[in-house]
């Protein structure tokens, strides 16, 4: 019986020591998954721009259809024929992509900061910049760069601890 209790003791000695890095681990592993799913999105968004020549657009959305700086829950990519940066009822919504809860998101770029749009050429226009990527409650970052001609690359993010 005491055997078993020490060895009790033991296990749960074992396991609050590795249970912060296995969290770590895993954190690691959604900011790295969730930041290549990103990249896919934006590639996804420039070829359906240089597929269909039109201007498409990629932001989350609020109740109204409008684009908002606000990026959690969703990003959606649609047809945004006139430029308004609104899903109107003659645009189409194209994909969705869900954001997990854990990550924090947002755009840095240049103009209103509240879409990515590429136009028929596959370029960015004015809309060029930085999505910031993390794991909330955690240090670890990573930048999503897009380039004006819509070239995208993931930057690992060494956030100097408080």
């Amino acid at each position: 019986m005491l055997e078993l209790l020490i060895t009790l003791v033991v296990l749960a000695i074992i396991l609050s020591i590795s249970l912060p890095g296995l969290q770590r681990i895993q954190q690691a592993n959604a900011l790295s998954s969730f930041s290549a799913e990103l990249v896919n999105f934006i590639r996804f968004t420039r070829h359906q721009a240089l597929a269909r020549g039109k201007r498409i657009t990629m932001c989350p959305l609020d109740e109204s259809q409008n684009c908002t700086k606000v990026w959690a829950k969703q990003i959606s990519v649609f047809e945004d024929l006139d430029g308004n940066r609104k899903l109107d009822p003659k645009d189409r919504l194209m994909k969705v992509l869900e954001i997990p809860d854990q990550i924090d998101l947002n755009w840095r770029g240049v103009g209103a900061g509240k879409s990515l749009h590429f136009n028929g050429r596959g370029i960015t226009s004015i809309s060029n910049g930085t999505f910031r990527l993390g794991v909330k409650k955690n240090e670890q970052r990573r930048h999503v760069i897009v380039s004006r001609l819509g070239k995208v690359k993931i930057k690992k993010v060494t956030q100097p601890t408080k």
